[in-house]
């Protein structure tokens, strides 16, 4: 049985970071994001290890054993499975291809995955994952961090082209994207955090940084202190956060630069927006558990 652990919520705001920590305390498989594992290996996208994701030693035979599973070609696949994290219910190539992928992990020794896909877009895979056989997600650790700090980090540009040195194309709406998609994704994640796992923690960023970590260990340490150091290590995270596939650790740090350098009326657009978003997710997942007890 692979127990998995979910980071859901929305990009920029800490998932990288409490992938890690988790699996030092847990001794558990930091994937990152694993929903674009067979998209990266389309687009001979890096590792963490540094080898491209269809050429990395550990994924290379994973993923062509689901490309056997399934019967399609590996481009044909990243595309259907693309198209199904965001169906009302997986699709039967879905659940081929990802109950290999998890069965290969767990005869790599990894009971414990920790995937931290996020809920961008409304992403389902996290109560899908309770469809495969032989997977459970048992943890559903919800991210957040205040928006006008994600508002800042999105306005530096984006992972892609930073990590490439490259200049991207202004986007005039980035700002207004950013805090849509930080809205939803954090409401869609309150709503469904609570039906997607045994349990549910809402922790935010800056929370994590004043205890130094340790509200995260204590988030999974009751339901997985048996698993701690008891698997494999392995650095092969699909990884959004550019600092993962760099020689740069990444640290616990409060960043506050937003404070200084973000503008005034985009910070006042970031709070007034913030405030009842807050309120409205703790609405949520109470409502969420209510409504789960009562079936």
């Amino acid at each position: 049985m692979n127990r998995v652990i979910y980071v859901g919520g929305y990009g920029r705001s800490g998932s990288s970071l409490v992938d890690r920590l988790v699996a030092t305390r847990v001794g558990g498989f930091s994937g990152g994001e694993l929903f674009s594992l067979f998209i990266w290996a389309a687009k001979r996208r890096d590792c963490s290890c540094g080898q491209t994701v269809n050429n990395c030693p550990f994924w290379k035979p994973i993923i062509q054993n689901a490309v056997d599973a399934s019967g399609e070609s590996l481009s044909m696949l990243s595309a259907t499975l693309a198209d199904s994290e965001f169906s009302k219910s997986p699709s039967s190539l879905w659940r081929v291809a990802w109950e290999s992928v998890f069965a290969s992990l767990a005869e790599a020794g990894f009971e414990v995955v920790i995937d931290s896909s996020k809920n961008a877009n409304g992403r389902r895979r996290a109560r899908m994952l309770n469809d495969l056989v032989g997977v459970q997600t048992v943890v559903f650790l919800h991210v957040h961090r205040r928006l006008p700090a994600v508002v800042h980090s999105r306005m530096k540009g984006n992972n892609r082209a930073l990590e490439l040195k490259a200049s991207a194309p202004r986007d005039r709406f980035a700002v207004l994207r950013c805090v849509a998609g930080w809205s939803i994704a954090n409401l869609y994640a309150a709503w469904s955090g609570p039906r997607s796992a045994l349990e549910y923690r809402c922790l935010s960023y800056e929370e994590i940084v004043a205890t130094e970590g340790e509200i995260v260990f204590e988030s999974v340490s009751e339901r997985f202190a048996a698993f701690s150091g008891s698997q494999p290590e392995s650095f092969h995270n699909i990884a959004g956060n550019r600092m993962l596939r760099s020689s740069d650790s990444i640290s616990i740090r409060l960043d506050d630069q937003w404070k200084e350098n973000l503008p005034v009326a985009i910070r006042l657009i970031c709070v007034s927006i913030e405030r009842p978003t807050l309120a409205a997710m703790q609405i949520l997942s109470k409502a969420s558990r209510l409504g789960i007890r009562s079936l």
